[in-house]
């Protein structure tokens, strides 16, 4: 018996917003000086580095 909380096209629009949040959230991250962060851009979901020790990582 498979546990299911949610079908795929739920789970594809929770897995798009989590991706938008983060690369929104390190976004403004990059706008303080001396920032090295980033967002790439990785298979349609985002890759983030905001600082370390970020939870945005």
């Amino acid at each position: 018996m498979s546990a299911r909380f949610c079908d795929l096209p739920l789970a594809e629009r929770i897995e798009r917003a989590e991706a938008r949040r983060m690369a929104e959230a390190t976004e403004e991250a990059r706008k303080r000086p001396g920032s090295a962060a980033f967002v790439l851009p990785v298979a349609g979901g985002v890759a983030t580095f905001a600082e370390a020790g970020s939870p945005l990582n």
